[in-house]
């Protein structure tokens, strides 16, 4: 079992390559809505069920980022802020890892950092600069699997619309990371679907 979790590590942060459709859907989300929704409801853990070793899950990245002082209106205004926010990598478990004592399971991060201009992504709104921190007591993943990818610097692009809808790009190398939703300062994104085996 801990193996396992030795190779999931090595698949955990950076660019990871998705292979599975967007989890937002086509309709708009109206900017003026009372709350933004929780992404986390309802993940699937299909399709993940044959891969190379059998046992596996499915694995997705959810991040909520608020930048501190902005109304999320004039983007100008929200270079320089403080942004603060968490990370949480879901794995949903396949039936053969649950069949082997395997469950879905969760790593959580906080996210300290600063707002900026976008830089792979000119038609953005606005890029953040942050850097991540193990959430040990909130991360429900076996404690190795907790020991590493601490302090990392993460960059992203971020393209937020009128109409409440948000993407994330890697600031590097200008890939999507995830879609998602903002308002008032506050964007919440999820990343589509990958598989992870083992």
């Amino acid at each position: 079992m801990n193996a396992l979790f030795y190779i999931l590590l090595g698949c955990q942060q950076g660019e990871q390559t998705v292979s599975v459709a967007s989890p937002i859907t086509n309709s708009a989300h109206a900017a003026s809505t009372a709350s933004l929704p929780d992404m986390k409801q309802g993940l699937s853990k299909e399709g993940c069920d044959n891969g190379p070793g059998g046992a596996g899950a499915a694995s997705y990245f959810y991040d909520i980022i608020t930048i501190e002082g902005w109304d999320g209106e004039n983007a100008a205004e929200a270079v320089g802020k403080q942004a603060k926010g968490s990370e949480e990598w879901i794995m949903k478990a396949n039936k053969k890892w649950e069949a082997t004592g395997g469950g879905d399971c969760s790593v959580q991060w906080s996210l300290q950092g600063t707002t900026r201009a976008p830089s792979s992504c000119t038609s953005c709104t606005l890029g953040v600069s942050l850097i991540n921190a193990i959430d040990k007591v909130g991360s429900t993943c076996p404690p190795k699997m907790a020991k590493t990818n601490t302090g990392e610097s993460i960059g992203y692009d971020l393209l937020l619309r009128p109409d409440g809808t948000a993407t994330a790009y890697f600031s590097r190398s200008g890939r999507k990371f995830a879609d998602g939703y903002h308002k008032d300062g506050e964007v919440r994104l999820l990343s589509d679907m990958s598989c992870r085996w083992f």
